[in-house]
């Protein structure tokens, strides 16, 4: 990469930082098994704290949690969460004045928000992405069409998932379309599981997350798939 590229892309990536939102919703109920509330300290770490959105309990809205922009936005949006049982949204901790648990469709539209684009961290994300009725509020996105295990009993599994977190708030804002995105987040498994072949230690479960994270990249999907 020449300077002028290197000068051009740091320049994209600054107009991009502007748009980003990283949103963390953790779940009581899955306890340990947890990995959003496992890895949301590692996750913060990698986007600006004005840029991180935390919701512990169900809201009414998105503005609940998310200030309205001084004017339309399209924001490109990083989601660590779970699905619902049936697909239907995203999961949420109940409020102690709602029986709700999930983030419906329309908990996500706002006519001063748009989503440029969604990278969700989400077990099934794509389970609720592909339906037709969610593709104007997040009309492009990234996402998983299974089950994402992990392991982070060790301090060295912990720093592997770190480092895959990192590269999908990074993906976001580096790779263009969500062909390259997808990309980006597949090069970030493949060279754990690299180092995992090389260098390995099975008291860190590395084991384990080899699998895990060949699980992922099978199971990585985008919007652009579906066309």
């Amino acid at each position: 990469m020449s300077i002028w590229q290197k000068i051009v892309h740091s320049w994209r990536r600054r107009a991009r930082l502007k748009q980003l939102v990283v949103m963390l919703i953790p779940l009581k109920d899955l306890g340990v098994s947890d990995g959003v509330a496992a890895m949301w300290h590692r996750i913060v770490a990698h986007a600006p704290r004005q840029h991180v959105f935390r919701l512990e309990q169900w809201c009414e809205h998105l503005r609940g949690i998310f200030p309205p922009p001084p004017q339309k936005t399209k924001f490109i949006l990083v989601l660590f969460a779970h699905p619902s049982p049936h697909l239907t949204g995203f999961a949420v901790n109940r409020s102690p004045d709602s029986p709700r648990d999930v983030l419906l469709r329309g908990w996500w539209e706002d006519p001063d928000v748009a989503f440029e684009l969604l990278v969700a961290h989400v077990c099934n994300g794509a389970g609720i992405l592909t339906d037709p009725a969610w593709s104007d509020i997040f009309p492009s996105w990234v996402s998983y069409g299974d089950h994402i295990s992990a392991f982070y009993d060790s301090a060295g599994a912990v720093e592997r998932w770190n480092r895959i977190t990192q590269a999908t708030v990074n993906a976001s804002l580096d790779g263009g379309s969500t062909r390259g995105v997808a990309d980006h987040i597949r090069f970030a498994y493949i060279r754990e599981m690299v180092d995992i072949d090389e260098a390995g230690v099975i008291a860190d479960g590395d084991t384990l997350n080899f699998m895990y994270f060949q699980g992922a990249l099978d199971a990585l999907q985008t919007s652009g798939d579906q066309s």
